[in-house]
Protein backbone atom coordinates (compact mmCIF):
# COMPACT_ATOMS: atom_id res chain seq x y z
CA UNK A 1 0.00 0.00 0.00
CA UNK A 2 2.74 2.63 0.76
CA UNK A 3 4.76 1.54 -2.77
CA UNK A 4 1.49 2.68 -4.58
CA UNK A 5 0.98 5.69 -2.09
CA UNK A 6 4.71 6.32 -3.10
CA UNK A 7 3.76 5.50 -7.21
CA UNK A 8 0.83 7.63 -6.82
CA UNK A 9 2.53 10.94 -5.29
CA UNK A 10 5.33 10.39 -8.14
CA UNK A 11 2.97 10.26 -10.90
CA UNK A 12 1.31 13.31 -10.00
CA UNK A 13 4.70 15.37 -9.49
CA UNK A 14 5.23 14.19 -12.80
CA UNK A 15 2.67 15.34 -14.36
CA UNK A 16 2.49 19.25 -12.47
CA UNK A 17 5.98 19.84 -12.62
CA UNK A 18 7.40 17.73 -15.70
CA UNK A 19 10.13 16.10 -13.49
CA UNK A 20 11.05 15.07 -10.24
CA UNK A 21 14.34 15.97 -8.58
CA UNK A 22 15.27 13.72 -5.61
CA UNK A 23 17.25 14.73 -2.51
CA UNK A 24 19.11 11.83 -0.77
CA UNK A 25 20.06 12.98 2.62
CA UNK A 26 23.11 10.32 3.91
CA UNK A 27 23.12 11.38 7.96
CA UNK A 28 25.78 9.64 8.93
CA UNK A 29 27.24 8.06 6.29
CA UNK A 30 30.56 8.56 4.44
CA UNK A 31 30.99 11.63 2.89
CA UNK A 32 29.56 12.42 -0.73
CA UNK A 33 31.31 11.82 -3.93
CA UNK A 34 33.07 8.49 -5.29
CA UNK A 35 33.34 5.88 -2.46
CA UNK A 36 36.64 4.41 -4.56
CA UNK A 37 38.34 7.66 -3.17
CA UNK A 38 37.74 7.01 0.30
CA UNK A 39 40.65 5.39 1.28
CA UNK A 40 42.47 3.23 4.43
CA UNK A 41 43.77 6.14 5.67
CA UNK A 42 40.32 7.99 5.45
CA UNK A 43 38.55 5.45 7.58
CA UNK A 44 41.69 5.09 10.05
CA UNK A 45 41.38 8.75 10.47
CA UNK A 46 37.77 8.93 10.84
CA UNK A 47 38.48 6.46 13.73
CA UNK A 48 41.50 8.43 15.29
CA UNK A 49 39.50 11.59 15.31
CA UNK A 50 36.63 9.68 17.17
CA UNK A 51 38.63 8.25 19.14
CA UNK A 52 40.49 11.81 20.43
CA UNK A 53 37.28 12.92 20.31
CA UNK A 54 35.55 11.28 23.40
CA UNK A 55 38.76 11.18 25.00
CA UNK A 56 38.98 14.81 25.10
CA UNK A 57 35.25 15.06 25.65
CA UNK A 58 34.15 12.91 28.13
CA UNK A 59 31.06 14.39 29.64
CA UNK A 60 29.62 15.07 25.77
CA UNK A 61 27.02 12.95 24.20
CA UNK A 62 28.27 10.11 22.77
CA UNK A 63 25.49 8.29 20.75
CA UNK A 64 26.91 5.81 17.84
CA UNK A 65 24.73 7.80 15.33
CA UNK A 66 26.59 10.99 16.90
CA UNK A 67 29.99 10.00 17.09
CA UNK A 68 29.27 8.65 13.36
CA UNK A 69 27.98 11.49 12.00
CA UNK A 70 30.84 13.40 13.18
CA UNK A 71 33.26 10.89 11.74
CA UNK A 72 31.54 11.04 8.24
CA UNK A 73 31.11 7.19 8.55
CA UNK A 74 28.06 5.15 8.67
CA UNK A 75 27.49 3.53 13.01
CA UNK A 76 27.58 0.17 11.21
CA UNK A 77 31.06 1.03 10.03
CA UNK A 78 32.03 3.16 13.15
CA UNK A 79 31.80 -0.31 14.86
CA UNK A 80 33.46 -2.49 12.68
CA UNK A 81 36.61 0.58 13.06
CA UNK A 82 36.70 0.02 16.58
CA UNK A 83 35.64 -3.31 16.57
CA UNK A 84 38.58 -4.09 14.23
CA UNK A 85 40.87 -1.22 16.16
CA UNK A 86 40.13 -2.49 19.96
CA UNK A 87 38.24 -5.39 20.10
CA UNK A 88 35.00 -3.33 21.70
CA UNK A 89 32.33 -1.71 20.11
CA UNK A 90 31.70 2.43 20.07
CA UNK A 91 29.58 2.63 23.40
CA UNK A 92 31.90 0.26 25.31
CA UNK A 93 35.10 2.51 24.59
CA UNK A 94 33.13 5.80 25.60
CA UNK A 95 31.95 3.66 28.98
CA UNK A 96 36.62 3.04 29.41
CA UNK A 97 36.83 6.73 28.72
CA UNK A 98 34.41 7.75 30.73
CA UNK A 99 35.56 5.39 33.63
CA UNK A 100 39.11 6.69 33.19
CA UNK A 101 37.97 10.38 33.52
CA UNK A 102 35.66 9.24 36.47
CA UNK A 103 39.08 7.84 38.22
CA UNK A 104 40.69 11.19 37.65
CA UNK A 105 37.78 13.06 39.17
CA UNK A 106 37.82 10.67 42.39
CA UNK A 107 41.64 10.93 42.57
CA UNK A 108 41.85 14.87 42.63
CA UNK A 109 39.15 14.68 44.95
CA UNK A 110 35.65 15.59 43.69
CA UNK A 111 32.66 13.83 45.41
CA UNK A 112 31.18 11.36 43.30
CA UNK A 113 28.96 13.27 42.20
CA UNK A 114 30.86 15.37 40.80
CA UNK A 115 32.74 13.26 38.99
CA UNK A 116 30.16 11.17 37.15
CA UNK A 117 29.08 14.47 35.61
CA UNK A 118 32.59 15.53 34.64
CA UNK A 119 32.73 11.88 33.42
CA UNK A 120 29.76 12.46 31.90
CA UNK A 121 27.70 9.88 33.24
CA UNK A 122 23.87 10.65 33.69
CA UNK A 123 23.87 9.91 37.24
CA UNK A 124 26.30 8.81 40.11
CA UNK A 125 24.15 5.35 39.76
CA UNK A 126 25.11 5.03 36.19
CA UNK A 127 29.09 5.23 37.53
CA UNK A 128 28.48 3.13 40.17
CA UNK A 129 27.47 0.61 38.02
CA UNK A 130 29.97 1.34 35.47
CA UNK A 131 32.90 0.83 38.18
CA UNK A 132 31.72 -2.23 40.21
CA UNK A 133 31.69 -4.05 36.96
CA UNK A 134 34.71 -2.70 35.16
CA UNK A 135 36.60 -1.49 38.06
CA UNK A 136 35.45 -4.40 40.89
CA UNK A 137 34.97 -1.85 43.33
CA UNK A 138 32.15 1.48 44.02
CA UNK A 139 33.74 4.64 43.21
CA UNK A 140 33.49 5.36 46.85
CA UNK A 141 35.83 2.38 47.62
CA UNK A 142 38.18 3.32 44.94
CA UNK A 143 38.41 6.94 46.14
CA UNK A 144 39.48 5.51 50.04
CA UNK A 145 41.44 3.08 47.96
CA UNK A 146 43.35 5.55 46.32
CA UNK A 147 43.27 7.91 49.29
CA UNK A 148 45.16 5.58 51.81
CA UNK A 149 47.41 4.75 48.83
CA UNK A 150 48.86 8.38 48.74
CA UNK A 151 48.78 8.64 52.29
CA UNK A 152 50.98 5.80 52.70
CA UNK A 153 53.37 7.10 50.78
Amino acid sequence: AAVQALDGLVSQALERFGRLDVVVNNTGGPPGGDFGDFGDDDWQRAYEQTRAFVAANPGEEHSIARMAAAAAVSPRHLTRLFRAELGITPAHYVEEVRIDAGKRGLEQGLTVADAARAAGFGTPESMRRAFVLRVGVSPRAYQQRFRSTIGAR
